[in-house]
Order: C-alpha cells, then sequence, then structure tokens
C-alpha cells in the first residue's frame, strides 16, 4: 500500500497522517517537518502577539 501524499506547503512526499497547514494554507494537509518549522512557529508568534495585545489593552483600562 502506498500512502504517500504531497506537502502542500513544500510540494515534497510524506508519508503519514500529516498536518493542518493553517494558519499557512488554507487547505490540504502538510508534512512534519513544514509543520514544525513552518506553522507552528507562526502559531506560536500570532498567540504571543494576541497575548501581548491583551496585556497591553488591560494596562490601558487600570
Amino acid at each position: 500500500m502506498n500512502d504517500k501524499k504531497k506537502c502542500c506547503i513544500c510540494r515534497k512526499e510524506y508519508s503519514g497522517y500529516g498536518n493542518n497547514p493553517a494558519p499557512v494554507k488554507d487547505r490540504g494537509l502538510c508534512c512534519d517537518a513544514c509543520n514544525f518549522g513552518i506553522v507552528l512557529p507562526l502559531r506560536i508568534a500570532a498567540l504571543a502577539k494576541r497575548q501581548n495585545e491583551e496585556a497591553a489593552n488591560a494596562n490601558r483600562k487600570v
């Protein structure tokens, strides 16, 4: 059985389940390398930005 799939980010073949590529792409699945090297860092950066903005807004209300 050939379970090779093509990553929607780097276009290389991978096997396994694949990963949600958001926020980089809206559709498809990405390989583990793109997930760990591109997708997760972007999600972490977006979360940190959101938390910083919330903290700044909380400080303005005080």
